[in-house]
């Protein structure tokens, strides 16, 4: 069975957080929440099997920045979508080109969310696999194959 995709929600408590974490949950998302950077350290830290970081653009300890660049400096790819009250062509080229999957500007619709934090994930999955393929990552134990007993296989000599 496949392990549900682990996004964390790094915003203050409360109905905006809780209905957030209900629309991903019922897309079979695994929801964990912070409400400010440290928490968010900590839990990035004991769980890093975090695939998505969802944040407000300020936090009580710090902003999206803070969050990114912990995140950039981890051996394990978390992309991290930013939430805001506004936006902007400023604001939104900051976030892309600092390295976040995302903007996303309220109000925004539950589809909407599902889909960056989706397509999000897809992106991190990628990067750890690129990052491996390059030898930064350690790859996971190989299969041997023998390639005798595939059809259509040769044995190389």
């Amino acid at each position: 069975m496949k392990k549900p995709v682990v996004v964390l929600l790094i915003m203050v408590p409360g109905k905006r957080r809780r209905a957030l974490a209900a629309n991903l949950e019922r897309a079979g998302l695994e929801t964990l929440s912070a409400s400010n950077c440290r928490g968010a350290r900590e839990l990035l830290r004991i769980r890093p099997d975090i695939a998505v970081a969802v944040t407000d653009l300020t936090l009580a300890d710090g902003n999206w920045r803070d969050l990114l660049e912990y995140t950039i400096h981890r051996d394990v790819q978390t992309s991290v979508v930013v939430v805001s009250p506004v936006g902007g062509e400023r604001l939104w080229s900051e976030v892309l080109w600092r390295g976040a999957h995302d903007l996303l500007v309220e109000p925004f619709e539950g589809l909407e969310i599902r889909r960056a934090v989706e397509s999000a994930e897809r992106a991190a999955r990628a990067a750890e696999y690129g990052a491996r393929g390059a030898g930064l990552l350690r790859p996971p134990p190989a299969r041997l194959s023998l390639g005798s007993d595939q059809p259509g296989s040769r044995a190389r000599a």
